[in-house]
C-alpha cells in the first residue's frame, strides 16, 4: 500500500462527512445518533501499520481521525482501500459491498441500516 492511497481514503472520508453533514435529510437521519465509526482498510503491506480512521456521530459526522478511538467503537467497517474508497464516495453500494463479502460491517442492525440510509439519502444507493 502506498501513503497516497491512505491520503486518498482520507479525503475521501472527508468529503463524505462534509456532504452528509450539509444534508438536512441525513442530518434529520442522525439526530440522537451516536456511534463510533471506525474505517479499516484491509489491504495492507507486510511490516507496515494498518491506517485506521475514525469518527464520532453527535448530531453531525466528526473529523475522520488517523487513529484508534479512545472510546470503544460502535460501527467497525473493513475492506481494501479502493473498495473503502468507492463505498464512500457513493460509486458503489455499500449493501451490495456488503453481500459480495468485499465489505465487511460489524455493527449492530440498526446501525447499518442507518448507514444504508445515509447512502439512499446521498446518492440513491
Amino acid at each position: 500500500m502506498q501513503a497516497h492511497e491512505s491520503n486518498d481514503l482520507h479525503a475521501c472520508l472527508e468529503r463524505f462527512r462534509d456532504l452528509a453533514n450539509a444534508n438536512q435529510r441525513v442530518c434529520k437521519l442522525i439526530q440522537g445518533w451516536r456511534p463510533v465509526i471506525v474505517i479499516s482498510p484491509t489491504d495492507v503491506a507486510p511490516g507496515e501499520d494498518a491506517p485506521v480512521y475514525a469518527a464520532r456521530v453527535d448530531g453531525a459526522i466528526g473529523a475522520w481521525r488517523s487513529s484508534e478511538p479512545d472510546s470503544d467503537w460502535t460501527i467497525r467497517l473493513s475492506a481494501p482501500q479502493e473498495v473503502l474508497r468507492q463505498v464512500f464516495s457513493g460509486e458503489l453500494n455499500p449493501a451490495r459491498a456488503h453481500l459480495d463479502g468485499s465489505l465487511q460491517v460489524f455493527a449492530e442492525d440498526r446501525d447499518q441500516v442507518k448507514l444504508d440510509a445515509i447512502s439512499l439519502i446521498l446518492w440513491g444507493v
